[in-house]
């Protein structure tokens, strides 16, 4: 319902231009395209501290599963962890809106790698919140706020990936492109597996350093980008970048 209100925003009146570039000239940039899929992969792996991990096993366990274990009443209800696990999906609304207005403002990259810090960020203070001892009701409402203040930042270099690959690509090939950042989000999928057995081994603060870690590699692994003129910062007032070729739509 919250998507299907973007249907009556209505968009900005088109800009008539002289002449319209040809998107075809664009040509492939090979040594881009790798360093977005090696950056967006790590920046995927990273997240995945904020969204599963956060929310389990670290948020079950700390506010409600060792409460049950210790014959306590949990600070979080059953229904709680399922409401606030279930309704982390509209963050990604936000997200959205905030998405072109950052890249219009910053760049592409320059956005992605801020992204990457604020998650890295986020993933040292919701474990500084966690080994509060004991838990406390307050602890578990700023470690609740802190999710949902950030993930919609951390969701900003996930959803940039696309707008990196398509400004990089020729207009036969963005269909490619955007079936390889598809599979990034499948690829970081699998390794909640993993994620998960770090977790019950090593504990979960040692699987959340490990995405603070894997996000700031991608913060890194992000910066030659800042320097290709594609993915600079786009013009304000028209549809097209620094360099003259259309923008894709986000």
């Amino acid at each position: 319902v919250v998507c299907f209100i973007f249907v009556f925003v209505p968009s900005e009146s088109p800009v008539e231009i002289d002449s319209e570039p040809e998107e075809d000239d664009i040509p492939l940039d090979k040594r881009a395209i790798s360093n977005v899929i090696i950056g967006a992969s790590f920046d995927h792996l990273g997240t995945l501290g904020i969204y599963p991990l956060a929310f389990s096993p670290v948020m079950y366990q700390r506010f409600f599963l060792d409460f049950q274990i210790a014959n306590k009443v949990p600070i979080m209800s059953g229904n709680e962890y399922r409401w606030l696990f279930s309704m982390i999906g509209l963050a990604a609304v936000p997200a959205a809106l905030l998405m072109p207005l950052v890249n219009k403002k910053l760049g592409v990259a320059i956005s992605t790698i801020i992204s990457n810090l604020i998650t890295a960020g986020a993933i040292i203070a919701l474990l500084s919140v966690a080994a509060i001892d004991p838990p406390t009701h307050s602890s578990f409402v700023l470690y609740a706020t802190i999710i949902y203040a950030t993930f919609p930042f951390a969701l900003l270099s996930q959803l940039s990936s696309g707008a990196m690959l398509d400004r990089v690509t020729p207009h036969d090939q963005k269909s490619l492109a955007q079936g390889i950042n598809n599979s990034l989000y499948d690829f970081a999928t699998i390794f909640t597996i993993l994620f998960g057995w770090i977790s019950d081994t090593k504990g979960y603060n040692f699987a959340l350093f490990v995405c603070f870690g894997l996000s700031i590699v991608g913060a890194f692994v992000n910066v030659p980008l800042i320097f290709n003129k594609r993915l600079g910062r786009k013009e304000i007032g028209n549809g097209y970048n620094s360099v003259g070729n259309a923008d894709c739509i986000i």
